[in-house]
């Protein structure tokens, strides 16, 4: 949406809705920074990549039998999910 408006294709956007939400809608889009955009991206990408590397771990200690693995992954697995 902030790229139609930026683009002055918001037309259908107006054409939908009644003209005080347009409004709204124009002014939280314009105080949208790529850094307000950017830190929940890097804080999600963070989190997903955690998550692939204790499903490594798990993944491994089933493959060698070893409970050490798992014991580690669930610890950190904890960790993760109290920050």
């Amino acid at each position: 949406m902030r790229l139609m408006l930026n683009l002055g294709q918001d037309a259908h956007l107006s054409a939908s809705l009644d003209p005080k939400t347009v409004e709204q809608l124009r002014a939280g889009l314009q105080c949208l920074s790529l850094t307000a955009m950017a830190v929940p991206a890097l804080e999600r990408l963070t989190a997903i990549l955690i998550q692939i590397g204790l499903s490594f771990l798990v993944w491994r200690a089933a493959k060698t039998r070893q409970l050490a693995w798992v014991a580690l992954a669930s610890r950190r697995r904890r960790v993760a999910h109290s920050a």
